[in-house]
């Protein structure tokens, strides 16, 4: 079905085949150039294929039943299946009738790639109406039609791969490529809204920004265009669709031999302080701050991204020390004590309270040497009326008390230890802060209302 290279590279590669037997893929716009070249190579895999094309002109204008009908017929005379499609992608009845087309001719949707496409550029300042619609509702509304109904059809099987094809005129932007451009970035969107929400159903959703000479990009790409052939992209879109591939949520980039990954991410930033309301001029004097990348993270959903915000707003201004009940827990029985306490010293019966302190307790404090001996601590904790006993253990404080409430307890730990806080306590601190309140004390001065 294909020219085949005979290397002893290439035929140990072929004894670890990825295969597609027993799958059903469709791909829209498989006519020529890109898609062709997928159907086939899915088709030599063993996947049944529905082969899509309007048969349109690049513009989008016209319409043809032979460019489908050719790569169908290619298949089929190799000993592949295939089936035919003239819908256009551009309506949603278009769109449920190529789906259709698969589940009658073979009973199932696997895979789904969105290929089809038009072009129709022009600077934007003189760009139509017409020209908008024509390109966005191919190439971004047509994957929402030919892709809501497979999905459908995908979640009721628990299985699912999806392969949107976007651009880097999209990505990064290209002159007289609006309408094309703001297309292919939504379909980025398209594309990870669907791999969160298919995630529990075993479907996976990525985007391919894919550099290649085709009957649209011929002209864009000049001399070049010699050396960026469609089956050099079409190794990474296949592996994409195969049940191999781990990868959801995700942006490739291939071209010329080249493979890559495309993200978005965001930095760390500049953090003005909680309730803290920065002026323009506050912005413009810490913009190398905002832009600096040299860390970042990628987010995979929006509450990701609203996380790092969170990160931000729950940690407490540098310099500023929490309450140190940050770092006590209390644990409580009734018990006899008898075993644990100092020589001479007379058990009583009461509340058991073990008081635990972080290991790392010594590098958050003024003196370090503190948390090795806590007898200061304990001698503390004997004067109030409430203890009758206490003993410490490594990290680990012993209190019988008669009727003490636990956070008491806590609170009066905390109070021994708050002045010794190293004012860098943030360094060594392994503690998350939360925004619930469990971490903020009562005695936390609150929001900075001034930028340091």
């Amino acid at each position: 079905m294909r020219d085949t290279d005979t290397s002893p590279q290439n035929e140990k590669a072929e004894a670890n085949l990825i295969d597609f037997i027993g799958r059903v893929a469709i791909v829209t716009g498989a006519g020529g150039g890109l898609g062709r070249s997928y159907a086939w190579e899915l088709a030599w895999r063993g996947a049944k294929v529905v082969v899509n094309d309007l048969g349109g002109s690049v513009d989008g204008t016209g319409a043809s039943t032979k460019a489908a009908d050719v790569v169908v017929e290619a298949i089929t005379q190799a000993g592949g299946e295939a089936v035919a499609n003239y819908e256009s992608v551009a309506t949603a009845a278009g769109g449920e009738a190529i789906v259709e087309a698969a589940l009658e001719s073979f009973g199932q949707v696997d895979i789904v790639i969105n290929n089809a496409g038009i072009l129709r550029d022009r600077s934007f300042a003189n760009l139509t109406w017409e020209e908008i619609d024509g390109v966005v509702n191919t190439h971004l509304l047509g994957a929402f039609n030919v892709s809501q109904p497979a999905f459908r059809a995908m979640k009721e099987a628990n299985y699912g791969r999806f392969v949107f094809t976007s651009s880097n005129a999209g990505l990064f932007g290209n002159f007289g490529q609006a309408n094309y451009g703001a297309a292919k970035a939504g379909l980025v969107g398209l594309s990870n809204v669907i791999a969160i929400e298919g995630a529990k159903y075993g479907i996976q959703s990525n985007v391919i920004a894919p550099v290649a000479r085709t009957r649209m990009t011929e002209q864009l790409l000049g001399p070049m265009a010699e050396l960026v052939e469609p089956l050099q992209v079409t190794p990474m879109v296949v592996f994409l669709c195969s049940e191999q591939n781990p990868f959801t949520h995700e942006i490739f980039t291939a071209g010329g031999g080249r493979y890559g990954r495309i993200f978005i991410g965001t930095n760390n930033g500049w953090f003005a302080g909680r309730g803290v309301f920065p002026t323009v001029d506050h912005i413009a004097s810490h913009l190398d701050e905002i832009r600096d990348i040299s860390s970042y993270e990628i987010p995979l959903s929006s509450n990701e991204e609203i996380m790092i915000i969170g990160r931000a707003l729950a940690a407490p201004p540098s310099g500023v020390i929490p309450d140190a009940r940050r770092w006590v827990e209390v644990n409580i029985s009734r018990d006899l004590f008898a075993d644990q306490m100092e020589p001479g010293e007379e058990a009583n019966e009461g509340f058991t309270h073990w008081v635990s302190l972080p290991d790392y307790l010594p590098n958050i404090l003024k003196d370090p040497d503190l948390a090795q001996d806590l007898t200061p601590l304990l001698d503390e904790l004997k004067k109030h009326p409430e203890i009758s006993q206490a003993v410490h253990y490594d990290r680990e404080v012993v209190a019988v008390t008669t009727s003490m409430a636990s956070e008491d307890l806590r609170s009066l730990v905390a109070a021994f230890l708050q002045p010794h806080i190293a004012v860098d306590w943030q360094k060594a601190d392994r503690r998350p802060f939360d925004l619930d309140g469990s971490t903020f004390a009562a005695g936390y001065p609150g929001p900075r209302t001034t930028i340091e």
